[in-house]
C-alpha cells in the first residue's frame, strides 16, 4: 500500500504568501528552491494566470535581483520557486502586476527550511482513522525547501525510520520526494502519530500519520466512534465542545465553547501520540494551540451555562480572566466534584456534566548541581488519576527545555543540558489534564447528532 503527503512551503509574510492552516512554520524563513503559495489581492482572489505577474527577489542592502518563477495552481493562487543561487540572509519579494509593484514582503533565505502544505495537513490521504497505515505500508512524502538534496531522515514518533528512495519530482519544480516503509514490528500505534522529515540541523513542522500494528481503526485518543471518525475520514465535520479551567496566580478563568471542527482541528485537539508518553525534549516544535472564537460562523449556541462547585458555590460562565495587576485576585477553583449545567437551546440539547478536579501538587524538590544539573521531584499520589501531568518549562539563552510527567508516578527527574540555567526561578511548573487524555463528556444535537465534550484544567504546582 502506498500513500503520499504533501509537505510543501506556504508560509506567509505579507497578505499574498499563504500559510499552512495548521502547524505553520516559519512564516518569514526559506530556503533555495522552495516552493511557496501566493494569492495577489488576498484569498478571496482568483488569479490562475502566471503571466499576469512578475516576481522578483532583491538581496537587501544591494542592487542584486533574481527573478522568480511562477506557476499556475489547481487552487486558484500561484506557486514560486526560490531560486537555488540566492545566498542566505534577507531578501525582498517584490510581486507586480503589468508595469507597478502591486505587494512586498521581507524574507530570510536560509540553507534548508523543510515546510507543509496547507491541502495535506493532518492524516494522509490514504492513512485514515479508520484505515491507517501498517507495517509495511510504503509512505511517500512530498516536501520542499530542503535546500541542497543531501541526507534527509524521517522520524515517525521517536522511531528513525530508514529512507528507500529520495528524488527531485519530475512532476513540480521545488518539490522533493522521500520514500520510505513502515518498519516491521515497530511499537507504534495511534490515531495521530507525529512525523517530521530531518534535514541536518533543520526540520519540517510536525503532520500527523495513523498507525496501527494491523489492520484495524485506530483507538481515538477523545473517544470518537467509529462513526464519528468515519465522518474525519470523508472530510466533514463533528461536535466538539470543550471547558477549560485555569487557576493562576493573577486568578481563576474558565470558558466553555462548542463548535463543529474538521479533522485538522480535532487532530489539533487531540494533539500527538508519543510513546513514551513522558519526558524531556531540547527545544520542543512550537504547535499551534487551537482558540476557540466565540463569534465564529461555526460556533453553536449554549445558553445559561454554569459552573456548580464542591461547597456549592455557583460560578456563571464565562469567567474571564482578571489583569495581571488586579490588586485582589480571584481565586474560586478548589479540588473537588464539579458540576457544569447548560439549558438546552434549538440547536443543542441540554448540558450536564460532572466531573472532578484533583488536589493541588505539593511536591519536594530538590537541586542536583555539578556536571549533571537536574530537579527531582517526589509527591504524594492520592487524589490524581491516569491523564493528571506535570507540565514544567525551563527557558534560558541556551534554549528551552519542555518536560512532562505522569502525576501519579509520584517522582520525576528534569534534566539540563548543557547551556540551560538550572535554577529554580526559571523553573516554571503547572498540573494540567492532558491533552491526549482529557475528561470526556456526552454531547449531543437536537437532531440526535452526537459530539464529544472535553474538560481540561490547569493548576500551578506548590513547592513545599
Amino acid at each position: 500500500m502506498k500513500a503520499i503527503l504533501f509537505l510543501l512551503a506556504m508560509p506567509a509574510s505579507a497578505q499574498f504568501l499563504q500559510t499552512s492552516s495548521f502547524y505553520p512554520g516559519s512564516s518569514q524563513t526559506f530556503a533555495p528552491g522552495s516552493r511557496m503559495r501566493l494569492s495577489p489581492g488576498g484569498q478571496n482572489s482568483c488569479h490562475p494566470s502566471p503571466q499576469e505577474y512578475r516576481l522578483t527577489a532583491y538581496l537587501l542592502g544591494s542592487n542584486t535581483a533574481f527573478p522568480v518563477p511562477l506557476f499556475p495552481d489547481q487552487q486558484c493562487y500561484l506557486d514560486a520557486v526560490i531560486p537555488m543561487e540566492i545566498p542566505p540572509g534577507p531578501v525582498e519579494l517584490v510581486l507586480t502586476g503589468g508595469r507597478e509593484p502591486i505587494e512586498s514582503a521581507t524574507v530570510h533565505i536560509v540553507p534548508s527550511a523543510i515546510t507543509i502544505d496547507a491541502d495535506y495537513v493532518g492524516l494522509l490521504k490514504e492513512s485514515k482513522l479508520l484505515q491507517p497505515a501498517t507495517p509495511g505500508s510504503v509512505i511517500v512524502l512530498r516536501t520542499t525547501g530542503a535546500g541542497v538534496l543531501p541526507s534527509l531522515a524521517v522520524r515517525l514518533g521517536d522511531v528513525d525510520v530508514p529512507v528507500t528512495d529520495l528524488s527531485r519530482s519530475p512532476e513540480m519544480e521545488g518539490v522533493d520526494e522521500i520514500e520510505f516503509v513502515i518498519p516491521p514490528g515497530v511499537q507504534l500505534a495511534g490515531c495521530y502519530i507525529p512525523l517530521r522529515v530531518l534535514n541536518g540541523d533543520a526540520a519540517s513542522p510536525i503532520v500527523m500519520l495513523s498507525v496501527m500494528p494491523e489492520n484495524k481503526p485506530c483507538v481515538h485518543p477523545l473517544g470518537l466512534t467509529n462513526e464519528q471518525m468515519q465522518v474525519l475520514d470523508r472530510g466533514g465535520n463533528i461536535l466538539i465542545g470543550s471547558l477549560s479551567m485555569v487557576s493562576g496566580t493573577s486568578g481563576d478563568s474558565a470558558a466553555m465553547a462548542v463548535q463543529q471542527q474538521d479533522r485538522s482541528l480535532v487532530a489539533a485537539r487531540a494533539g500527538p501520540q508519543v510513546a513514551p508518553a513522558f519526558g524531556c525534549s531540547l527545544d520542543p516544535p512550537l504547535q499551534r494551540r487551537l482558540i476557540y472564537d466565540p463569534l465564529a460562523s461555526n460556533t453553536i449556541g449554549v445558553r445559561q451555562l454554569q459552573l456548580t462547585g464542591p461547597s456549592g458555590q455557583v460560578i456563571p460562565l464565562p469567567q474571564p480572566s482578571p489583569p495581571a495587576f488586579d490588586s485582589e485576585p480571584k481565586s474560586w477553583i478548589v479540588p473537588g466534584y464539579w458540576t457544569l449545567s447548560g439549558a438546552a437551546t434549538n440547536t443543542i440539547d441540554a448540558i450536564q456534566w460532572e466531573f472532578r478536579i484533583p488536589p493541588p501538587l505539593q511536591p519536594d524538590i530538590r537541586m542536583a548541581t555539578g556536571p549533571a544539573k537536574a530537579v527531582e521531584w517526589e509527591w504524594r499520589t492520592e487524589g490524581y488519576t491516569a491523564g493528571d501531568v506535570i507540565s514544567g518549562y525551563v527557558w534560558s539563552p541556551g534554549g528551552s527545555l519542555y518536560c512532562l510527567a505522569d502525576a501519579t508516578v509520584g517522582k520525576f527527574r528534569f534534566e539540563f543540558p548543557a547551556g540551560l540555567d538550572a535554577s529554580p526561578l526559571s523553573f516554571r511548573t503547572t498540573l494540567t489534564r492532558h491533552a491526549s487524555a482529557p475528561i470526556l463528556r456526552p454531547l449531543r444535537l437536537r437532531n440526535g447528532e452526537s459530539g464529544v465534550g472535553l474538560v481540561h484544567y490547569s493548576m500551578p504546582v506548590i513547592f513545599r
